[in-house]
C-alpha cells in the first residue's frame, strides 16, 4: 500500500533502521536481505529528501530530520500493531517475540536471570535481551528501543529525559544497602560507627565509569570519608575485591546473599543512612494497550512475588538504626561512645 508516494511498508524497515542505526542490524533484526535493507535506505532517503542516517567518525548517527521522526514512527507502529492484534489475547507459546528490558548488573543477577527462565519457558519463539542501564536508558524507553527498565525511580533523574509523569511504573521488589567485608576482618565482628567506617579502605562502585551510585551521593554530604582503596563497575567486582583483604564496601543485600559464602564475605549494617532500594519497572504509556507487553509486566510482577524476603543485617538493632538515621540527617559524624560504638 502507497500513501503519499511512499511504500507504507517501508516504515517498519525505517523502524528498524533509526533504532539500530547501523544497515546490517536493522537487516538481522528484520530478517531480510542487507541489499533489501540498503535499497530500502535508499528509497527512504529519496521520499523525505534527506540522509536520515550519516556517518560521523567510525559510526552512523541520525540526522536531524530522523531524530524527528522516532518518535511519531514509533506511536503509529504502536497503533497499526494494536489495531491489527487479537483483542487481548497473547498467546506465549505460539508468539514470536524478543523483548528487551533494562537493568542494571545487580538486578539482572537478582531479578533477570529468573525473568529470563520464565519467559523462554513459555514458548519456543520467545527471548529476553537484558542491558545495562546507561544516561540515555529513558530516551530508548521513549523512542521504542526497550520494552521496559528496572531501576530505582530516583536514580533515573540521571536522565535528562526523565520526567514522572512520561513513564509508568510499578514496584517489583525491595532491598537495602549493607556493608559488607571478608570472613576474616576482626574489625568487622561487630557493627561499626562511621568514623571508624571511615579508617577502613572502601571499594567504590562507579557504573560505566560514570553514574554516580546513591552510597557515593550520600558520601558527598558527609565532612569524613573513607579512603577510596579501589573503584569497580559493579557490586558483584567490589564483592570479590573485599574478599579475602581489610577492605570494605557497600552493596545491595540481595546481591550479598548470593555470593557471601563462596567469597566467605560477612555483612553488617551500612554505617550510613541510605535510601531503600526499591526497583521499579517503568516503560512507555504506548505499551499499555499491547497484550503481549501486558503479558511481559504479568511475568514480572510473578517473577518479583516469589523472591524471598532479606533477613536484617546481624546487629541492626533500634540504637544504632536510630544513630545512622541522625548521621544522615544532620551530614556530620556520630560522637563515639565507650566500646567504640555509636
Amino acid at each position: 500500500m502507497h500513501l503519499n508516494g511512499l511504500d507504507l511498508n517501508l516504515l517498519v524497515l525505517l523502524d528498524a533502521l533509526l533504532n539500530e542505526r547501523n544497515v546490517t542490524r536493522a537487516s538481522e533484526r528484520l530478517h531480510v536481505s542487507q541489499p533489501a535493507m540498503s535499497f530500502a535506505l535508499q528509497k527512504l532517503r529519496f521520499h523525505f529528501s534527506d540522509p536520515l542516517l550519516e556517518r560521523i567518525g567510525r559510526q552512523m548517527e541520525l540526522t536531524p530530520r530522523a531524530r524527528m521522526l522516532v518518535g511519531p514512527l514509533k506511536e503509529i507502529l504502536f497503533d497499526v500493531r494494536a489495531l491489527l492484534s487479537d483483542g487481548d489475547s497473547f498467546q506465549p507459546a505460539e508468539a514470536q517475540r524478543t523483548f528487551k528490558v533494562v537493568m542494571s548488573n545487580s538486578c539482572a543477577e537478582i531479578f533477570g536471570v529468573q525473568l529470563v527462565d520464565e519467559i523462554v519457558s513459555a514458548g519456543p519463539g520467545l527471548n529476553c535481551e537484558i542491558d545495562e542501564l546507561s544516561m540515555d536508558t529513558l530516551t530508548r524507553l521513549h523512542d521504542g528501543q526497550i520494552d521496559a527498565c528496572v531501576t530505582l525511580p530516583h536514580s533515573a533523574l540521571f536522565d535528562p529525559a526523565y520526567r514522572r509523569d512520561d513513564v509508568c511504573e510499578q514496584l517489583l521488589f525491595h532491598d537495602r544497602f549493607i556493608l559488607a567485608g571478608s570472613r576474616s576482618n576482626p574489625l568487622l565482628n561487630r557493627p561499626i560507627s562511621y568514623p571508624e567506617f571511615c579508617q577502613q579502605v572502601f571499594v567504590d562502585v562507579r557504573f560505566g565509569g560514570r553514574l554516580v551510585s546513591n552510597i557515593e551521593l550520600a558520601l558527598r554530604k558527609q565532612m569524613e570519608r573513607p579512603r577510596i582503596g579501589g573503584c569497580v563497575p559493579t557490586f558483584f567486582h567490589a564483592l570479590s575485591m573485599v574478599s579475602g583483604t581489610d577492605m570494605v564496601t557497600i552493596v545491595p543485600h540481595r546481591l550479598f546473599e548470593i555470593h557471601k559464602d563462596y567469597l566467605q564475605l560477612k555483612a553488617l549494617p551500612a554505617p550510613i543512612e541510605l535510601l531503600e532500594l526499591n526497583e521499579t519497572a517503568m516503560w512507555h504509556p504506548r505499551s499499555e494497550a499491547d497484550p503481549g507487553h501486558r503479558w511481559l509486566r504479568d511475568v514480572m510482577s510473578a517473577v518479583a512475588e516469589r523472591m524471598p524476603a532479606t533477613a536484617e543485617p546481624l546487629g541492626m538493632d533500634p540504637p544504632v538504626r536510630r544513630t545512622l538515621q541522625a548521621v544522615a540527617d544532620c551530614g556530620t559524624k556520630p560522637r563515639a561512645v565507650a566500646g567504640g560504638r555509636p
